[in-house]
């Protein structure tokens, strides 16, 4: 993941402008002439990058598999035993890592696992298309999600200066998203963390920058230590009461039992004032509510899906099961 040296020149080295007129793919794209402006990007370097993807085949799309591996509440119960399992060995490997990225950021460890098993198996499966191709080819394409790949692939190559990276190297979704973290080059650039302190954010090989990232993520968009991330409720909501369409505004919880909302038997209550959401999922071939909180909000940040965040507390209740405090 290292950039070479020896016969490569600093400007193709690092991506530097230097005075040298554009030509080819950059003369071509004025978003690409603005990289070089802003950025100082050398014009040269990114046609030499670039410039064999601008006529070749776009990258393969992936075909949809009929259930995402990201939603691990719909997976198969042996998928889901096999998550499990290696998420209980991995509490335990990396237990005291794990205590310290806990300590730092405020997230329990199970939610970290979790995430990291959702989004890449534990770093077993983090995507095999050229996050360079991927990117760029997007970008040049004509669908309504042209300027967001744009930014995305300036984003990837910043971070490749920034990480030292050959941006030829790097493999990923189809998307772009990166490592065992999979997150995008943007995210990953204002979120990822060096917790292992060797001066990279080695998100494909540091279980500590791993962890330690997905830690960070959280922290930084308003996880909050110590509270509920949702609780299940008793049957249907009583009538009139409606599910949340949003969790940007969520009234306090004693608002809900006001309303008639019970939680399931057994169930402790959350803090009256707490800001609360009402959701509905399809589970086990039918609808069932939960109500949920700031913590799964955040989550959601990560990935909108809801059944998505709800997975992540699933798994993060499993692998806290056995093995996780040993």
């Amino acid at each position: 993941m290292r950039w070479g040296g020896g016969l490569v020149g600093l400007s193709l080295l690092f991506g530097l402008a230097v005075p040298v007129q554009a030509a080819g793919v950059v003369a071509r794209h004025a978003w690409l002439a603005q990289l070089v402006k802003q950025d100082r990007f050398d014009p040269v370097w990114l046609d030499d990058l670039l410039g064999e993807f601008e006529a070749g085949a776009r990258p393969r799309v992936p075909p949809k598999p009929a259930v995402p591996r990201t939603c691990f509440t719909t997976q198969p119960p042996v998928v889901k035993a096999q998550v499990e399992k290696e998420g209980r060995r991995l509490m335990s490997t990396h237990k005291d890592l794990l205590k310290r990225v806990e300590k730092h950021y405020g997230v329990p460890a199970p939610f970290v696992v979790a995430l990291w098993g959702i989004e890449s198996r534990y770093g077993t499966d983090m995507g095999n298309f050229p996050i360079l191709k991927s990117l760029f080819t997007q970008a040049v394409g004509r669908s309504s999600r042209v300027p967001f790949f744009r930014e995305q692939l300036r984003e990837f190559l910043l971070l490749s200066r920034e990480e030292g990276w050959d941006p030829r190297v790097p493999k990923g979704s189809y998307d772009g998203a990166i490592g065992q973290v999979q997150m995008l080059p943007g995210t990953l650039r204002r979120h990822a963390v060096d917790f292992d302190g060797d001066g990279r954010r080695a998100v494909y090989s540091s279980p500590a920058d791993v962890l330690g990232s997905i830690a960070a993520y959280l922290a930084d968009n308003g996880w909050r230590r110590g509270q509920p991330y949702s609780l299940p409720v008793a049957g249907k909501p009583p009538p009139g009461v409606a599910v949340s369409r949003t969790l940007s505004k969520m009234p306090p919880w004693k608002w809900w039992r006001k309303k008639g909302l019970r939680l399931a038997p057994g169930v402790a209550e959350p803090p009256a004032d707490l800001p609360t959401a009402l959701i509905k999922l399809e589970e086990r071939g039918r609808d069932r509510y939960h109500v949920v909180f700031n913590n799964f909000r955040v989550v959601t940040l990560w990935n909108r899906y809801r059944p998505f965040a709800m997975g992540v507390g699933e798994l993060a209740a499993r692998v806290a099961r056995k093995g996780s405090r040993e």
